[in-house]
């Protein structure tokens, strides 16, 4: 949960101000929103935190190993993610291009994450939330090659 509501609000704020990710805005297909952010955004934030944690801990053991590849892993998402989610009105960039600021930016939300969860020591390695992440990252994959 608490992952949801930092995601959401790091959301809004990248919404409302265009410094954390880059100038962008939702468009109506993912749903109702709040502050202009979908609420479904926390949400698929967090699977893809879970998801990329589980998998960097059957990797590695060390934390800070586990959160330079659960960075990693959100990045390589969000590489995937991006034209198809355009092309889908998910949202629009300003400018009509992806600014590398938001790669960093879901690198550092994902690393830091990652980091809180060590803290609170998460068992993410047996989870449901690694096949979702790599359910949706193989969906979005296959909807790059079929859409270009």
């Amino acid at each position: 949960m608490l992952v949801y509501i930092l995601t959401f609000l790091l959301e809004v704020a990248g919404v409302k101000t265009g410094y954390i990710f880059g100038n962008f805005y939702y468009g109506d297909v993912l749903g109702l929103k709040l502050f202009d952010v979908p609420l479904v955004i926390g949400f698929n934030w967090s699977i893809i935190i879970l998801g990329a944690i589980g998998i960097a801990s059957r990797i590695h053991k060390s934390a800070l190993q586990i959160a330079l590849l659960t960075g990693t892993f959100a990045v390589l998402f969000d590489i995937m993610l991006e034209p198809v989610a355009i092309k889908l009105g998910y949202w629009t960039w300003s400018g009509g291009f992806i600014p590398l600021q938001n790669y960093y930016a879901w690198f550092a939300i994902s690393f830091f994450a990652s980091l809180f969860g060590s803290k609170l020591k998460l068992e993410l390695e047996n989870s449901f939330f690694i096949y979702y992440f790599l359910i949706q990252f193989t969906y979005f994959i296959l909807l790059t090659i079929l859409m270009t």
